[in-house]
């Protein structure tokens, strides 16, 4: 025990699997706010109402038309969007904008209108939305303005990753845990099988590392099997 607490296990470990969830979804919201905010500035800049194109996004919405039947079978979303675009050669900066966050806040929102589309669909029209937002601020801001809008773009796509991470580790109801994970990964390095302990290793922020090893090889070496023989803390 005095070893563990020097290493840092003085939590047990279903609160080091809520401490790991909540830094994750920390930094993954501070991203969102962060480009969140540029977004909001490349926006004034370039305009709400100015009026804009969006060749990606409806060569993308037709070939999902085309996939499942015709337009009016797709996901409401989708449906509304496509309907939109039907009756307008142009759609404004602001409106491009409002879709985009939308769709991104699908995960965050049980109201939203995007919450049925299927991921791989939510990320292929968001990369759509993306080309036609780039193509716009490209043609209407300067390179300072560009290089903004693509740190935003960064931001989003760290935002992303770090949602797939929370998404493979909690479940997308973020109701999981990685604590059995963990503790199965530290039994199962006894006979040098590490790939396990460093898929769950790999989602938990570097820092936290050392006090998530402490905490689940103090839970497992504390469990009943720690009465075997040849089971022990060395292990």
């Amino acid at each position: 025990d005095e070893v563990m607490n020097t290493l840092g296990s003085g939590r047990d470990i279903a609160s080091v699997s809520d401490n790991v969830k909540a830094a994750l979804t920390s930094a993954r919201d501070t991203l969102r706010n962060e480009a969140g905010e540029i977004y909001n500035r490349v926006t004034e800049i370039v305009g709400p109402s100015t009026e804009v194109q969006l060749p990606n996004v409806r060569a993308w919405l037709k070939n999902k038309a085309e996939e499942v039947g015709g337009a009016d079978l797709m996901r409401p979303g989708l449906k509304d969007l496509a309907s939109v675009l039907a009756q307008k050669r142009q759609v404004t900066f602001g409106y491009l904008k409002q879709e985009k966050t939308s769709l991104g806040d699908a995960a965050f929102s049980g109201d939203n209108k995007y919450i049925g589309v299927e991921t791989r669909d939510q990320r292929a029209l968001l990369k759509a939305m993306t080309e036609d937002q780039r193509a716009a601020v490209a043609a209407i801001g300067d390179d300072a303005l560009r290089a903004e809008y693509e740190a935003a773009n960064a931001m989003t796509a760290k935002q992303k990753a770090l949602e797939d991470q929370i998404n493979s580790a909690f479940g997308k109801d973020q109701q999981g845990s990685i604590a059995k994970a963990l503790t199965e990964s530290i039994t199962k390095g006894r006979s040098g099988n590490i790939a396990g302990l460093n898929r769950v290793l790999s989602i938990i922020p570097k820092d936290m590392v050392p006090e998530a090893l402490a905490t689940a090889i103090s839970s497992v070496t504390r469990s009943k099997r720690a009465a075997e023989p040849g089971f022990g803390f060395a292990e």
